[in-house]
Order: C-alpha cells, then sequence, then structure tokens
C-alpha cells in the first residue's frame, strides 16, 4: 500500500462523488478509507458503490482496527493486472430480508479467515438481531437445516461453527 488517505471531512462515509473522484486519480495499491464506525455501513450509499466497484475488478476491500471500537473501511485500488481473472470461489448472495442468512454470513466470515466463532451477542449486533436469544434461534434453524454444525468446546470456549457446504471451520481454541 502507497498511501492512506482519509476523506477530506471527518463522517461516517464518503460521498459517491468523492468515492469515484478517489478512484479515477489512485495510483494501483492507493488506499481510501472510505467509511468508519462500529459496524459495516451497509446502508451507506458508500458501501453500496464499493460492492459495484468491487464486482468491476476496480478495487478490493478490507479493513483495519482504530481503536475505541471503530474500524477503518478500506478500499485498494487494483490494476488490470491485480484484478482477480477467475473467481476461485462463487459469491454466495445473500438475501438481505432473512436473518439466517444474514446470521449464517456472518458464520461463513469467521470460518473463512479462520476466526472463532463470533458469540450470539455479536451475531445479534452486526445482523440487527434483537437480542442473543434471536441469533441462538437462527443458528438452531441453520442447524436443523444442516447447513452448518456447532461442536461446544467446554466452557468458556468459543464454539466451533463447520460450514457444511464447503466444509471451512471457525477457529478452534488455544
Amino acid at each position: 500500500m502507497t498511501a492512506v488517505r482519509k476523506p477530506a471531512r471527518p463522517s461516517f462515509a464518503v460521498s459517491v462523488e468523492e468515492f469515484d473522484a478517489w478512484v479515477a486519480s489512485a495510483e494501483p495499491k492507493d488506499a481510501l478509507i472510505y467509511a468508519s464506525g462500529a459496524e459495516i455501513p451497509r446502508a451507506a450509499p458508500a458501501w453500496k458503490h464499493a460492492m459495484s466497484l468491487v464486482d468491476d475488478g476496480m478495487i478490493t476491500l478490507t479493513y483495519q482496527r482504530a481503536g475505541d471500537g471503530i474500524t477503518e473501511y478500506l478500499a485498494i485500488r487494483l490494476t488490470t493486472a491485480d484484478a482477480p481473472a477467475v473467481v476461485s470461489t462463487p459469491v454466495i448472495k445473500v438475501d438481505e430480508t432473512n436473518p439466517a442468512e444474514l446470521v449464517l454470513r456472518e458464520i461463513r466470515r469467521a470460518a473463512s479467515f479462520k476466526l472463532p466463532c463470533p458469540s450470539n451477542a455479536v451475531i445479534a449486533r452486526r445482523c440487527g438481531l434483537s437480542d442473543a436469544a434471536a441469533a441462538s434461534y437462527r443458528i438452531r434453524q441453520l442447524v436443523a437445516a444442516k447447513r452448518i454444525t456447532m461442536d461446544s468446546q467446554g466452557p468458556g470456549e468459543p464454539r466451533v461453527a463447520t460450514i457444511v457446504g464447503s466444509g471451512k471451520t471457525t477457529a478452534k481454541a488455544g
């Protein structure tokens, strides 16, 4: 990464116009903090625009922790050579209106990055559910539908989730 440039005005997310101006002038591997906050800004126009730029092979997305519970969401400019010629794994479309699909996406994300399985409270917060019990209910639905398996690692240890379709698992304790 050659340069990280913060948005000109301190806001939760840059505007689509600012984003496009950066994409037009950015050199390969330049990065832009296009949003920051405690959660992924799915409702922000910048996030939706970022997803379309990813689909076009213009940028890739990542994030970094900024402290105090704040995450900075970065767009990294790609060159044509950097853009993947063939997508190695299919992009799984998620029905944003189905809470069980949102929960599955969070568990998939943890498994893809070999992170511990998030707690029910964390899943509920990230997916916009009312509480940990609602997340637990959605997890039980996913287990009953044989989309995931859950294995307990004992008291105080994170459970291990396995995505049935891919075989990926979240990180084990220790």
